[in-house]
């Protein structure tokens, strides 16, 4: 093997000792070894900050993951009909949606909503702003029924149907969703032309408000409209749901006598 003399001692070293002294073997055994960092890497004692993950203050992160939760629910329920429950409703509120005329009343003003193909009525610019299937805790339960949030201003939001096929029995309500937390009541008004069928309210997540009632005689086919309004809008998430059942006792077998 060549040597390398040294004249300050005398001795004699192997050739690559001069060119590669030892720490640099070390550093080069580790370079190729599969245990451990590469000492030619800076040690990381943190994990690394990913700027195109966009951080949101506590309160503006919950709307947006609320949002998000809507987005990718709200479609799924649209089109997922419980066995038995609208094939014997006259009327159902989930089924018949898309047939109603859904518009946000500011004084003598009507501002129509508009349907997409989310299966939901778009009332505003906001993504909250709709009206549709939605899948909800309310009251600590699970449950499905139609979301309403009303816009600011106390503007309530109104559905009519023209002309529907009315029940004779009416079952109805109204709740927020487990989040909204108490604050402002939620009033939901249940009319047929100038005649009121039924007035619920909530104004806590843990309040779940519900009617079963009889209608009172009348056309078998007649105008209907739900109303939904609050007068401060903030938070106030609502879950309502509204069916009726049977056969409305018309108001000439009042007349005639043949109503039972």
């Amino acid at each position: 093997m060549p040597t390398h003399s040294c004249a300050e001692s005398g001795e004699s070293r192997p050739a690559e000792a001069v060119a590669h002294p030892p720490h640099l073997r070390y550093q080069r055994r580790r370079r190729h070894s599969l245990a451990g960092p590469k000492f030619s890497e800076q040690l990381r004692t943190r994990p690394e900050v990913d700027h195109s993950i966009a951080v949101a203050p506590p309160r503006v992160g919950r709307w947006l993951a609320l949002s998000v939760v809507v987005g990718c629910l709200s479609a799924w329920f649209a089109v997922a009909e419980p066995a038995g429950r609208a094939s014997h409703a006259t009327f159902d509120l989930e089924r018949d949606l898309q047939l109603a005329q859904v518009s946000v009343v500011r004084g003598d003003r009507a501002t129509p909503c508009t349907w997409t193909d989310d299966h939901r009525f778009s009332c505003d610019a906001q993504p909250w702003a709709f009206v549709g299937p939605y899948g909800s805790h309310t009251a600590g339960k699970a449950r499905r029924c139609i979301w309403i949030h009303p816009l600011a201003g106390g503007a309530p939001t109104e559905l009519v149907w023209p002309k529907q096929p009315l029940g004779a029995r009416l079952v109805a309500s109204i709740g927020l969703v487990d989040d909204a937390g108490p604050g402002s009541p939620v009033e939901m008004t249940i009319a047929s032309g100038a005649t009121v069928l039924a007035t619920l309210r909530s104004s806590d997540s843990r309040e779940l408000d519900t009617k079963e009632a009889k209608l009172p005689p009348g056309p078998a086919i007649a105008p209907l409209r739900i109303q939904v309004r609050t007068p401060d809008h903030t938070l106030r998430m609502a879950c309502i749901d509204v069916r009726m059942y049977g056969e409305r006792t018309p108001t000439e077998a009042i007349d005639t006598g043949r109503a039972r």
